[in-house]
């Protein structure tokens, strides 16, 4: 069988058990048509990939749905600022928790790394990296799919990384250790044609280390901040 990330089902809730350790866990078995979802991109935006109610993959320290029993999701992006570099401010992304009803953790524990690029994969982790934070913000968008609700999950990050323009990877994975009942995922998105990447990478550990390639999905995030002349290029450590 050729490698392929794992996940929830989304008619008859089976959960694929026989799968190779390295076989990708998601949430629907065949893919749904993609949804034209129009969201306000920000004035500084350098990755738009909207939501498309697609498939959704688990992105969880903690995930007994796993064969591993944890999977890290990644998902690569371009930076082409006209000053050289981009300091990254906000993230927002799409996910929800499968498969109690809507019910998220008390306290989310998000890990969210920044990876150089080595294609078709991730890369050494750059001097940024964040372990165990809530979102800034955690909305219902009122949109229900798989059979549960989605959230959107905003990141203000307290010291943004200022990165030159080039080829990165943004790893994310959350912990619902504290609810069994429930594994965390990262709904699939709408490529970006200008500053997205075709396909990702998954991992069977969390954080990410060996990683696969995970073909035919794209991750629904905005990546926002602010465009950074040449002299400002560098990074922030977290």
């Amino acid at each position: 069988m050729s490698k392929t990330s794992h996940a929830v089902m989304v008619a008859a809730l089976v959960v694929w058990g026989a799968l190779p350790a390295a076989a990708q866990s998601r949430i629907s078995p065949v893919n749904n048509a993609p949804v034209d979802r129009h969201i306000d991109v920000p004035a500084v935006s350098t990755l738009n990939q909207p939501p498309n109610q697609v498939n959704g993959l688990f992105a969880d320290s903690a995930c007994g749905l796993c064969p591993s029993g944890q999977q890290s999701i990644a998902d690569n992006f371009v930076i082409n600022s006209a000053g050289g570099s981009f300091r990254v401010e906000q993230l927002v992304t799409w996910g929800g928790y499968f498969p109690a009803p809507g019910t998220p953790n008390v306290t989310d524990t998000f890990t969210i790394r920044i990876h150089n690029n080595a294609a078709p994969l991730p890369g050494p982790t750059i001097a940024f990296s964040v372990v165990g934070i809530p979102a800034s913000s955690r909305v219902m968008t009122g949109v229900v799919l798989f059979g549960v609700q989605e959230w959107m999950f905003t990141f203000d990050l307290a010291a943004p990384p200022t990165l030159p323009n080039g080829t990165y990877w943004i790893e994310i994975f959350n912990s619902t250790a504290a609810n069994p009942n429930e594994d965390f995922f990262w709904e699939t998105g709408n490529l970006d044609a200008t500053h997205g990447i075709v396909n990702g990478a998954f991992a069977t550990a969390t954080p990410g280390v060996t990683w696969n390639v995970n073909t035919g999905f794209d991750q629904a995030i905005q990546i926002n901040g602010t465009d950074q002349p040449v002299e400002l290029q560098g990074f922030s450590i977290e």
